[in-house]
């Protein structure tokens, strides 16, 4: 129901950890003219709660009320057409988050009613997240119309799921892959394009668990 990410990132020298990543990477599956190879260190918080936030009792067909408070690290490589991912989450689940506090002292705020779900909340654990991302841009008019295709995997303790998907985008000068849908991966970083856009896109996901 919310989510926060605070990004840091940083050019990656050719012998750093991150560009001989990059270069094995690129040595597997070619890397386009003009890839640039990043470093992205994160800190954030996700809240989630059911769909009946006024239901203290725990939905079996439901979403559990949980939060999620990690660190990750990635390496990005960046061109004008591609973009690609992979990052490590490291942190925990349960009150040790912080999502209950901060969520009813927004709440507070706001004046809406505190979510009542908090106390059945998830039990307390670490957990570990690997994410892999891949995407591409599909010029269909010059710099005027494009689809960007997307491809993404994620790993591990919290959440295990696949998804596809595709983003048709009309605008000015568009470039690079960034989208709408980009906020919670923080990919894309390159300019998508002047100063407008237009977007509608569609996805598929598997999930295993969650």
């Amino acid at each position: 129901s919310q989510a926060f990410r605070i990004h840091y990132f940083a050019a990656a020298a050719a012998d750093s950890w991150a560009g001989q990543a990059a270069g094995r990477w690129c040595d597997w599956q070619a890397c386009g003219a003009g890839t640039l190879v990043s470093r992205r260190w994160s800190v954030g918080q996700n809240a989630y709660t059911q769909n009946d936030r006024l239901l203290s009792a725990v939905d079996p067909y439901d979403r559990p009320t949980a939060g999620w408070l990690y660190a990750s690290g990635a390496v990005l490589l960046e061109s004008a057409d591609e973009t690609r991912m992979l990052e490590l989450q490291l942190g925990v689940i349960g009150p040790a988050s912080g999502a209950e506090q901060l969520q009813n002292h927004w709440h507070r705020v706001l004046g809406v009613d505190a979510v009542r779900g908090w106390p059945s909340q998830l039990r307390p654990r670490a957990g570990a997240q690997l994410q892999l991302l891949q995407e591409r841009r599909y010029p269909l008019f010059g710099d005027r119309l494009d689809l960007v295709g997307r491809a993404a995997l994620s790993v591990g303790s919290v959440s295990g799921q696949a998804s596809v998907g595709a983003v048709l985008r009309l605008g000015d000068r568009l470039s690079g892959t960034a989208t709408a849908a980009e906020a919670q991966s923080a990919s894309g970083r390159i300019a998508s394009g002047g100063i407008w856009s237009v977007q509608a896109g569609v996805a598929l996901r598997a999930v295993a668990y969650d």
